[in-house]
C-alpha cells in the first residue's frame, strides 16, 4: 500500500508558489503538502523540527541564500529533494551530486522525470517503514520506531493497546496516549507488526486486529474488551481461534 508523501514547499514568491502547486495537482493523491515556508529561517525551523518525505525547494531563497545552504544545516538523509529554478539558476552540481534522492526541476515545470522520481520515493518510504519495524526487538523494554504520517514515533510495545485496519489503513491505539488522539495512522501493514511484536503477548484477531493480550480487560461470549489508561473501552469480536486466545489470556491474567 502506498501512502501520500508528507511534503514541504519552500518558495518565497507567492506567484511561483501558486504555479508550482498548480503543476502538482495531478500528483494530489501521492503528495500531501503539509507545510509551506516563505523564508530561509522559516524553512530551517520546519525542517529541523518536523519529518518530511519530500522537500520541494526553490534554489534561490531570500537574503541571497540558496536551498543548498539550507540542506547543509538540516539532516536530509530521510527525505527526497526536488530543487526547482530556471535553467540559469546556480545549480550546485558538486553538492547536489552527493545527495541521495535529489532531482533538479527546471522552470517551466515538466512531468519528465518527476513522476518516476516520486514513484521511486514512495517505494523508498514504504520500505523504510517496514525496515523500522523489522529492526525492532522482541524485547518489551526496547521501543519500536514506527513511521506515521507525522514522522517517526518511538513507542514501547507494552503501551500498544491494539493495531487495527480501517479503510485500508493501519491504525495504532495506545494504552496511554499523552496527545489524547484516539488513533494514529501508520505507514506499515498489519503483518509487519505481527512479525515484529512478541507473539506471547500480541494476538492476531481475524483480518483486522492485532491486540495486546496484557491489555485485555475481559472476555465473554466472543467479545474481547480492552481498556486504556482512562478506562475507555474498545470492543473486538473474535470468531476464530478462541481457544488459543483464551489460553494466552488466562495464562497472562494468572
Amino acid at each position: 500500500m502506498n501512502y501520500p508523501l508528507k511534503t514541504i514547499i519552500v518558495e518565497d514568491n507567492p506567484d511561483h508558489l501558486f504555479n508550482l502547486e498548480h503543476f502538482l495537482m495531478p500528483y494530489k493523491k501521492v503528495i500531501s503538502i503539509q507545510q509551506r515556508a516563505t523564508t530561509y529561517e522559516e524553512a530551517i525551523f520546519l525542517l529541523s523540527n518536523e519529518s518530511f518525505d519530500l522537500s520541494l525547494l526553490d534554489i534561490e531563497l531570500d537574503n541571497g541564500m540558496q536551498c543548498y545552504d539550507l540542506l547543509k544545516r538540516v539532516n536530509h538523509d530521510q527525505f527526497g529533494i526536488i530543487c526547482f529554478g530556471t535553467q540559469s539558476s546556480s545549480v550546485n552540481l558538486e553538492y547536489s551530486s552527493s545527495i541521495s534522492g535529489y532531482l533538479f526541476l527546471p522552470k517551466p515545470y515538466s512531468t519528465d522525470g518527476t513522476s518516476r522520481f516520486i514513484s521511486q520515493l514512495q517505494e523508498k518510504v514504504k520500505h523504510r517503514g517496514v525496515m523500522n519495524l523489522a529492526q525492532s526487538s522482541y524485547k518489551d523494554q526496547i521501543p519500536l520506531s514506527l513511521l506515521t504520517y507525522s514522522g517517526i514515533l518511538n513507542i514501547m510495545p507494552d503501551n500498544i493497546l491494539m493495531i487495527s485496519v480501517a479503510d485500508k489503513e493501519c491504525r495504532l491505539t495506545l494504552y496511554d496516549n499523552p496527545n489524547n488522539s484516539p488513533e494514529i495512522k501508520l505507514r506499515a501493514a498489519l503483518i509487519d507488526f505481527e512479525k515484529t511484536l512478541n507473539p506471547l503477548f500480541f494476538k492476531r484477531i481475524g483480518k483486522n486486529y492485532l491486540i495486546n493480550i496484557k491489555r485485555c480487560h475481559s472476555y465473554k461470549d466472543g467479545i474481547i474488551i480492552l481498556r486504556n489508561i482512562a478506562r475507555k473501552e474498545f470492543i473486538v469480536e473474535i470468531k476464530e481461534g478462541i481457544a488459543e486466545f483464551l489460553a494466552l489470556f488466562n495464562q497472562i491474567k494468572k
